[in-house]
């Protein structure tokens, strides 16, 4: 029969970790803070108390429960691992590189681990070493969406363009209908110069959560960039037409100068709006028709609050 103070302290462990999948970050920290109670030895509640503190922002806590929990079991390769990822939230960036490599240390096949330490290794300026970091990763845990997506931002940040936007692929197959590997995809696509792709994959990211603002942004970006060739024509076209009038002005005496430049003047702004309008209606089919949906996002988003 399990002893009640076990059974008490596995309920409470349990809850909190189910919590934190549901993003209910302060009755996690109940149900941890309520395990430590039950058994204050025990490394796992303190370190699902670190991780509630975490995402609540409170970083100089996380890392007091983290250093309690270490002190219960100091071979923790979690522990290390979480110990990391806040040193790096608090821009200790050494230290979270120390705390990786102890990790790792502790369990080389660890893929988190790896992970963690390719991070602080690409924070320090070394993308070759966290390159074969994450390739190691990936190597030992190919089924791992986030792997993949971090390779991908490895891979741009050294111009391996390709391999980031295969990795970026890879990630978004792993993970259907999340923004975050869309967004990562957009981004590898966009890179690589396929204006439609990156469109697609961010009208993805913005229909799955449409109060990110990283999607949206992207996708404003990437729609102005595929009516950049209009917009440039429009303009060469309105020097011209500007020359055109200069020309024909200095053609005719003083005495018809304010006539002509009327005409001049009224020939322009009726090109302006012409132009501009079916420029517009030139982009628009465009978008339209490459990416459905994205133009009528494009403008529900440009008509937001800015910051809404």
């Amino acid at each position: 029969m399990q002893d009640p103070q076990q059974a008490a302290y596995r309920r409470h462990t349990q809850r909190a970790e189910a919590l934190m999948g549901l993003g209910r970050h302060e009755q996690a920290l109940e149900q941890a803070h309520a395990a430590i109670g039950v058994t204050p030895g025990h490394y796992k509640a303190w370190f699902e108390a670190a991780r509630a503190l975490t995402a609540l922002g409170r970083h100089e806590e996380a890392m007091k429960h983290i250093d309690q929990g270490l002190a219960c079991a100091p071979e923790s390769v979690w522990g290390h691992r979480l110990r990391s990822f806040v040193l790096s939230r608090l821009g200790s960036h050494a230290e979270a590189r120390e705390a990786a490599e102890r990790a790792v240390a502790l369990d080389p096949e660890d893929v988190a681990a790896l992970r963690r330490l390719a991070r602080c290794l690409l924070v320090e300026g070394e993308s070759e070493a966290a390159w074969e970091q994450i390739c190691a990763a990936v190597a030992r845990d190919p089924q791992e969406a986030e792997g993949h997506g971090f390779m991908a931002d490895v891979a741009l940040r050294q111009g391996r363009v390709p391999e980031a936007v295969a990795a970026a692929r890879k990630a978004a197959e792993l993970t259907p209908g999340e923004a975050w590997s869309l967004n990562v995809l957009g981004d590898a696509l966009l890179r690589s110069g396929d204006l439609t792709g990156a469109l697609r994959a961010y009208l993805q990211a913005f229909r799955t959560d449409p109060t990110d603002s990283y999607p949206r942004t992207r996708l404003l970006q990437t729609v102005k960039r595929m009516g950049r060739w209009p917009i440039i024509a429009w303009a060469v076209g309105n020097l011209a037409l500007f020359l055109g009038a200069q020309r024909v002005l200095s053609h005719h005496t003083v005495r018809h100068l304010s006539l002509v430049m009327a005409a001049a003047i009224a020939a322009e702004i009726a090109w302006l709006v012409a132009s501009w309008v079916l420029m517009r209606r030139r982009v628009r089919r465009r978008v339209e028709a490459e990416v459905p949906g994205a133009w009528a996002a494009f403008e529900t988003i440009s008509r937001a609050p800015r910051g809404g």
